[in-house]
């Protein structure tokens, strides 16, 4: 009877479950024999990265173990990044050459890569829809700001409004295993007092 062990990073219950093998019995004259691990992956939302199981020998009843015989299992991180929430503008009333700021947030960190294009976040001021562009560069980062600068004649009264998620624009939203993030924004800010009056007087 040849008993396992389990070790690694990941853990029974949490990041799988299964009832595993715990010992293999060969028959004699035999040199080996199967086990079902009886192991299933858990999907959770946890940016947890890559993790192991090891499965290692612990000991062999009448017998022995030739070297080191060790099976690892490992469990590939797909959990992608999503927007947790979004920061607005501070209330008031903005003027020509202020500026709009947002800033997101993802439950992982991300690296933003603008060669092909800039991502935006649409925003309704008044009956117009303009676009806050990423302001900066985002590498390993959890926060990116995009940045709107009001310009003359624009006027919002009652509140400018946000589109429902981040326009990519040819630009690419990653984590550390190249999972693209999901854009759409989570928990926005209140806007409703975030107003905008840059109408040149006459």
């Amino acid at each position: 009877i040849v008993s396992l062990a389990y070790s690694g990073t990941a853990t029974n219950g949490t990041d799988y479950n299964g009832i595993a093998s715990t010992s293999i019995t060969i028959p004699a004259g035999s040199l080996s024999a199967n086990a079902a691990t009886g192991i299933t992956a858990t999907q959770d939302a946890s940016p947890e990265g890559d993790e192991t199981i090891i499965i290692d020998i612990s000991s062999v009843s009448k017998g022995f173990e030739s070297g080191t015989q060790q099976q690892t299992i490992t469990i590939i991180d797909d959990d992608a990044p999503t927007v947790s929430s979004v920061s607005v503008p501070a209330n008031g009333t903005y003027m020509t050459g202020q500026n709009l700021d947002f800033t997101v947030i993802f439950t992982q960190a991300v690296t933003i890569n603008t060669a092909s294009g800039v991502p935006s976040i649409p925003v309704t001021i008044g009956s117009a829809t303009v676009q806050a562009s990423l302001n900066g560069t985002v590498s390993n980062a959890t926060t990116a700001t995009f940045r709107y600068t009001v310009q003359n004649n624009q006027e919002d009264t009652n509140g400018i409004t946000l589109g429902s998620a981040i326009a990519t624009n040819g630009a690419t939203i990653r984590n550390a295993a190249s999972l693209n993030a999901v854009t759409t924004l989570n928990n926005v800010g209140s806007t409703s007092a975030v107003l905008v009056d840059a109408v040149v007087p006459t």
